[in-house]
């Protein structure tokens, strides 16, 4: 007889924010393996600033990633040099203070960046002009949050479905930026001050 679909016992979170304390302990993760996952953004999350409960998780975040986990489990494991000591100490450091920006104000600064790019844009070049790295773009769009069609077996993402994603507070709202995100930030506070005077 087959076997029969294994289903997936969910927690009761009673908790509308959680820690990450929290959340390695209901879906039993390592510290370093939870911060990757936040800090990559492939699990939301709102950086306090704190030394102490430094991250807020929503409940909806930590059940929308044990579902996702269970379904495509490869898309969630660390890069295989995650765990060195280099690479611990290059990712996870004080976080440079951004200027706030609205997160619609941002496109203004990937309109232009896109002039030099194709109406439709690969995986590769999504990457070049964000700054992250394949499988957190691939992690974007499996999510819903980017917009994407097939040409062949390939992604292709239109421009404008790359602005929309640009503008969204999920966008701004990742914890560990690219530097090509933070550099796009700064140039929109900039023009933003500028207009002012």
């Amino acid at each position: 007889m087959p076997k029969k679909p294994k289903v997936l016992a969910l927690p009761e979170i009673e908790d509308a924010i959680v820690s990450k304390d929290f959340f390695c302990k209901v879906c039993k993760l390592s510290k370093r393996h939870a911060e990757y996952l936040l800090q990559s953004g492939l699990v939301p999350c709102v950086r306090t600033g704190r030394k102490t409960r430094s991250y807020r998780i929503r409940r909806e975040d930590v059940l929308h990633y044990l579902i996702q986990r269970e379904q495509h489990p490869e898309k969630y494991r660390p890069p295989k040099n995650w765990y060195s000591t280099k690479l611990k100490n290059k990712m996870i450091g004080p976080m440079r203070t951004l200027p706030q920006v609205p997160a619609d104000a941002i496109t203004g600064y990937y309109e232009t960046a896109l002039t030099a790019y194709p109406d439709v844009l690969s995986i590769v070049q999504v990457c070049n002009l964000t700054g992250y790295q394949r499988h957190t773009v691939l992690s974007w769009i499996h999510d819903g949050r980017l917009r994407s069609f097939y040409i062949g077996q390939k992604h292709a993402i239109p421009k404008v479905f790359l602005l929309e994603f640009v503008a969204s507070d999920f966008y701004a709202k990742i914890v560990d930026k690219s530097k090509r995100h933070q550099t796009a930030i700064r140039f929109t506070a900039k023009a933003l001050k500028a207009k002012e005077v």
